[in-house]
């Protein structure tokens, strides 16, 4: 499995990071015990086709907390701009901890270079906006789709 793919990293870093910021937080403003969640959904191509791995990640900014019988939302305060330092700073220890457990060190490449590995074309192209293959290689691509609604 590839560095770059793994989907349990992210889900731990990221979310589960998150999720106890947003637990402390709550406990904090009185609201000890609540529950937050989480979406994600794995997109492989953009709009103008082009390869291009991303995970677009949903996180509810508060918490379901528990009212007698029933339950309610609570929404958190917005996050300060140290806590989002701070959040972002452990995140990228997290990742560069892990990096390190699979054999990374910190002045070595990620990817094993290869030269007959296509995947570099293809991202390439993919970053630039360009056709990777065929007769209009190199060509800026197109969007395809519905086009924008306007907003009145």
């Amino acid at each position: 499995m590839g560095v770059g793919f793994s989907f349990t990293l992210g889900h731990h870093v990221v979310i589960e990071t998150l999720t106890r910021f947003l637990t402390r937080r709550a406990a904090t403003c009185g609201h000890a015990g609540g529950r937050t969640g989480s979406n994600a959904v794995v997109q492989r191509f953009s709009l103008a086709l082009d390869l291009n791995l991303h995970f677009h990640r949903l996180l509810l900014d508060g918490m379901c907390v528990a009212d007698g019988d029933s339950v309610r939302w609570v929404r958190g305060p917005p996050p300060t701009t140290d806590e989002v330092q701070q959040l972002v700073t452990h995140m990228a220890r997290t990742v560069e901890g892990w990096l390190h457990t699979q054999g990374y060190g910190a002045d070595e490449s990620c990817q094993e270079d290869v030269d007959d590995d296509a995947d570099g074309v293809f991202l390439s192209a993919s970053v630039a906006g360009r056709v990777a293959l065929g007769v209009r290689a190199g060509a800026a691509t197109a969007a395809r789709g519905c086009p924008p609604i306007p907003i009145a």
